[in-house]
């Protein structure tokens, strides 16, 4: 009986975990994908649905010239695979196995989200998705500079739904100071200054993440259209099932994305170890499709 309690608190630690991992990469689910509980082996493929620039209308000269819809799949590899882990001795888990776990929910979801994030942001750079947008300090950045990238992605065609502003904590911080935004009668809600929320500025659903990797080219942000790039998530089976004494996956609701958990026992060590992965490939899409924003 003991040791179903002590699986249980650590599948409910798993579970925390996946939560909050799920919350922080919010961003990442505004670009095109494909998530599903199903399993794969590495390497598998997967496609995931997204739709480029279309055909430009035409003039009726009689009859009519059947375009491309352009509604497009690309495969996607899954050959990445991140994780975190942790052991505890029996001695540990003995003594409070839920406190033991507490202690280090954020910072585990923390450091897989951004092993995660960083990954599937690397290719945001100038060579990949050409001149920056917008260049800005965070301390002069307002709705003014919002607007501005605005009007770089009326000027390049994007259509208007599904825009994301995705910022780093600073540069999302001082567009909350602005006051055209945190005064709940201009802004028309007080979401901002209630909360710290800044749900649409400027025709952009924003999200704020400190996670942004500065790519070597001071990327502080980028605004993002759901087809710059593509990414998909599975589960692996484990190679030798037979070392896995519990293997279970979590599942969001909302997005369908899921992580594996995998426990196993080491005698040597008198150690019971655990890890809760993401397994996932990535591709770029549409190279006109990101925006970025620099600090210099």
């Amino acid at each position: 009986m003991a040791n179903t309690i002590t699986n249980m608190a650590h599948t409910l630690l798993a579970q925390r975990i996946f939560e909050a991992f799920v919350a922080k990469i919010t961003p990442a689910n505004r670009f095109s994908n494909n998530f599903s509980d199903e399993t794969v082996q590495r390497g598998g493929v997967v496609k995931v649905p997204f739709v480029s620039s279309q055909d430009a209308a035409g003039d009726f000269a009689g009859s009519y010239t059947m375009q491309d819809a352009n509604a497009e799949g690309k495969d996607i590899t899954i050959n990445k695979r991140k994780y975190v882990s942790w052991g505890l001795t029996t001695a540990e888990l003995a003594d409070n196995p839920q406190l033991a776990g507490e202690m280090f929910i954020d910072n585990k979801a923390n450091q897989l989200a951004k092993a995660f994030l960083q990954d599937i942001w690397s290719p945001i750079t100038a060579a990949n998705f050409g001149a920056a947008g917008l260049t800005s300090l965070a301390t002069n950045f307002d709705s003014d500079d919002v607007i501005d990238l605005s009007v770089v992605c009326d000027t390049a065609d994007w259509p208007e739904f599904m825009r994301s502003l995705i910022l780093k904590e600073t540069y999302y911080g001082n567009m909350l100071k602005d006051t055209s935004i945190n005064d709940a009668s201009a802004y028309g809600g007080d979401g901002a200054i209630k909360s710290g929320i800044v749900s649409r500025v400027g025709g952009f659903d924003c999200f704020k993440s400190t996670l942004i990797p500065a790519n070597g080219e001071n990327l502080v942000g980028f605004a993002a259209n759901p087809d710059a790039i593509l990414w998909a998530s599975r589960v692996l089976v484990p190679e030798d099932p037979s070392g896995v004494i519990n293997f279970e996956t979590f599942t969001d609701p909302v997005s369908g994305l899921t992580l594996v958990y995998r426990e196993w026992t080491n005698p040597d060590t008198d150690t019971t170890n655990r890890v809760l992965e993401i397994n996932y490939g990535y591709a770029l899409g549409n190279p006109a499709a990101i925006k970025r924003i620099v600090s210099a």
